[in-house]
This record gives C-alpha cells, structure tokens and sequence, in this order.
C-alpha cells in the first residue's frame, strides 16, 4: 500500500507513522523532497505480514511518469494511498488515473483537514462542514476527469476524529486472505469506529470456529 505523492512528503509520512504506529518503526524526515524522489527508492515497514511502502514520487529525472508503474513494479501492489495536505499535481493525477485503469484500488487522503478548519473558520468564518466540502470540491477538480467516489480527510493529531475509521474500514475491504484478516484485526487500535470494531468481530467470528452442539448428557 502506497502513498505515491512527492509533494506531500511530510503528510504522507505522519500519516504512514499513525498507520504503523504498532510497529514501533520511525520513518526518517526528509527535508528536500526533491533530493529524495532522485536519490531514494521505495522505503518498506512490515507490520504483522502487511507491508507499507513509501514511494518515491513520479515525474522526476531518475522515476519519469510514462514509466513509473513498470519501473516500481506497481502491479505487484494491492492498493495505493495518495495523501496530501494542500493539493495533487498532474503528475500524481497522471499516475491515480493510470492505477484506477489498472483496476487498482486508490484512496485519496487529505491530510492536516484539522488546520484546514482552524484557518477556514480564522481566515473567511467558514465553519467545519463548509471546509470540508471546498477541500473535497476542490480535490475532485484535480483528479478530473475521473476523480475518486470519495475524499478522505484525516489528521494525525486527532486520528479518532474525521475520516480515519473509514478510510481504514475501505482499505480493509480492499484486501484479501490473511493481509485483510489481519489488517482488520488491528484496525480498531486506531479509534472507536462501530465500523472498525463490527469488521474486527467479523474477522474474530471467522478465525475462532463456532461450538459444536453437542447433545445433553443421558441421565443414569
């Protein structure tokens, strides 16, 4: 699963570190994103037989976007997270149209949707839903003209709120086999979504097999 957007480097890493925040793994900051994207090939955290990796950007000298997906092998991925804390480039939109062609399941995050509220409210009175609905107009625009069903807004400093649960609730229903099995399994770590815990039973109902009726003991 991958965030393959360069210009939100540093959403795209607090994110990935909330993901995988059971694994105790620390993603190491990068402060030239450019440098990286050249310089720096995909970076993998394992957790529990699910991989996470952070790729690096298409449409630079060293990954260009025409060959991206057969360089990186992205075929091999089951699904792809594109995050961001402002806006997605062409090249980001290049790339999610070429994955959604594929068949591969995309998920769009906008990240930091807690900050975007504060300044809407701070700068135009704008309140939280008004926010909320500009940002999803907007991202939807930019990945015309086959944009998304839907837009997810997180924030890793408030991780129960917003649409964190449901993102991962989506991208546990886009697994399969033992990676969904255990995905779900964990997922309620991550807030007290009904949607997380009502998954987890499912998965708990299918790993721990029914009792068998057996019949009442005779009576001598």
């Amino acid at each position: 699963m991958s965030p393959p957007v360069p210009s939100a480097l540093a959403d795209e890493q607090t994110l990935i570190r909330d993901f995988a925040s059971r694994c105790r793994e620390k993603i190491e900051e990068f402060e030239n994103t450019q440098v990286r994207c050249e310089l720096i090939g995909p970076r993998e955290i394992t957790h529990r037989g699910i991989t996470f990796v952070d790729l690096p950007g298409g449409g630079t000298r060293r990954w260009p976007k025409d060959t991206y997906i057969e360089w990186v092998k992205l075929a091999n991925f089951d699904c792809f997270l594109f995050v961001t804390a402002h806006r997605f480039t062409e090249n980001d939109a290049f790339l999610f149209h070429q994955l959604r062609a594929l068949g591969k399941p995309c998920f769009v995050v906008r990240n930091m949707v807690d900050r975007a509220i504060e300044d809407g409210l701070h700068d135009h009175g704008q309140d939280a839903a008004d926010t909320r609905r500009q940002i999803q107009q907007n991202i939807t625009t930019q990945l015309e003209p086959d944009p998304p069903d839907r837009v997810y807004l997180t924030s890793a400093h408030q991780p129960a709120h917003h649409d964190l649960q449901s993102l991962l609730a989506a991208i546990g229903t886009a697994l399969d086999g033992l990676k969904q099995s255990r995905f779900i399994a964990d997922m309620a770590a991550y807030g007290d979504g009904e949607e997380a815990h009502k998954q987890k039973r499912k998965v708990a109902q299918e790993r721990i097999p029914p009792a068998r009726a057996w019949p009442p003991p005779t009576a001598a």
